[in-house]
Formats: C-alpha cells, sequence, structure tokens
C-alpha cells in the first residue's frame, strides 16, 4: 500500500514539473500562478519595476554658451537715403546688420561768409560797397542785433577763401561760418560684436557731418 501511494506522489510531482518546465501555454493563456510573464537568467539581478520619475538620473553638465560681447553705435547723419542705404549694404557686407532710421535733424549747409558792423548804417554801406564791386549776394541781414552783413553761402572752402580777400579791398573784414538747415535725416542704428572694426565713412557732401557714435544697446 505504502508503495502504491509512493508510486502516485511520484507521478504527481512528475506531471506538475512538466506542466511548469516542458509545456508551452496556449495564446491568451495566462502564465503559472507567481510566475514573471519575462524570463531571466538564473544568475541575473531583477531590476525593481518602479515609475520612471522615480529612478535617480545623473546629473549631466550643462556646457556654457559662449556670450559675446557687442556695442551698439548709431552712424549719421546722413544727408541722402541712397548714401545711407549704399553704406548699409557695405556694412552687411562685413556680417553686420544695420537698420536705417529717417528723423528730422540738422545738415550741414555751407561755408557762410559774413561780416559784422557796429551800426545798421555801415552795414547797409558795407552792403552797398560789396554789391558795387562785384558781389551781388551781399544783404544786411535783417533782425540781427551785430548788423550782420552776409556775403554768400558755399559748399566750397577755397571759393569762399577768395570772396573773403576780394572783401578786404572794400574794407570789409569778413569771417567763414558753417551753416546748418532743418531736414530729414538718416541713421544707421547697428550692434557691434567686440574686436570688429568698422569701414571708413563715405565720403561727399551727403556724409559730411556723419560721425560713429556710442549708444545705449535696446533690451534684449
Amino acid at each position: 500500500m505504502r508503495r502504491l501511494l509512493l508510486v502516485l506522489l511520484l507521478a504527481n510531482l512528475a506531471m506538475l514539473a512538466w506542466r511548469y518546465w516542458v509545456l508551452v501555454p496556449e495564446p491568451g493563456e495566462p502564465p503559472p500562478s507567481g510566475q514573471d510573464s519575462v524570463l531571466a537568467l538564473v544568475d541575473e539581478p531583477r531590476l525593481d519595476a518602479r515609475p520612471m520619475d522615480e529612478v535617480p538620473v545623473a546629473d549631466v553638465p550643462v556646457a556654457d554658451v559662449p556670450v559675446v560681447a557687442v556695442r551698439c553705435v548709431s552712424i549719421g547723419p546722413f544727408a541722402s537715403p541712397e548714401v545711407s542705404a549704399r553704406f548699409a549694404e557695405e556694412l552687411r557686407g562685413e556680417g553686420l546688420s544695420p537698420i536705417q532710421q529717417a528723423e528730422e535733424g540738422q545738415l550741414w549747409a555751407g561755408y557762410w561768409l559774413v561780416a559784422s558792423f557796429d551800426s545798421r548804417d555801415g552795414a547797409r554801406a558795407a552792403a552797398e560797397r560789396l554789391r558795387e564791386g562785384g558781389v551781388p549776394d551781399a544783404y544786411v541781414i535783417p533782425g540781427e542785433e551785430t548788423f550782420t552783413v552776409s556775403l554768400g553761402l558755399f559748399t566750397q572752402r577755397q571759393r569762399a577763401e577768395r570772396l573773403r580777400d576780394q572783401a578786404e579791398a572794400f574794407a570789409v573784414q569778413a569771417e567763414l561760418r558753417d551753416r546748418y538747415r532743418s531736414a530729414t535725416v538718416y541713421r544707421l542704428q547697428l550692434e557691434v560684436p567686440e574686436g570688429v572694426e568698422l569701414p571708413p565713412l563715405p565720403e561727399g557732401a551727403a556724409a559730411r557731418d556723419a560721425r560713429i557714435q556710442p549708444v545705449s544697446c535696446p533690451p534684449r
């Protein structure tokens, strides 16, 4: 009787081992209770199944982005938008990004040749002598407290100096002054990286008053 029970016990153990280790589950059939669906080697350590937000991540240093120092400048004024635009194209060829702006300002008009007198009668007499001597543009400036005579406005300094010398023959001591007028002027605003040299300013009357001036950079 004992032998029969022992045989039955061994048969049951063999069936159980065959079911768990040899028998392949049917599709859709859940794995035996207590067994994971993921196979692992016997000596392989098991990983804890934790959410991704609970898994510690090593701190990765972020490379610093180099900051390029810049200076902001305003170039102008230019009397002509064409001259300003041509110089802007030259700056773009250097890798810069100028912005052209128009504003109301003062432009150089020329060399003004004038003579001052102590009285209005003296100024009128001098203007008359000059006109008779070949200076048709001589006239007394109205409203001037110093009784000033205008001999003319010139864009070329040499011509103004020749007329000044000519006026001395009529006992008139004249002087040159820069004359300005109100007009629309044009400027270029741009950022210049440190170490970048700007090209020379254009020449000519339209760029006579143009200067490179430092200005505050706009907020970023």
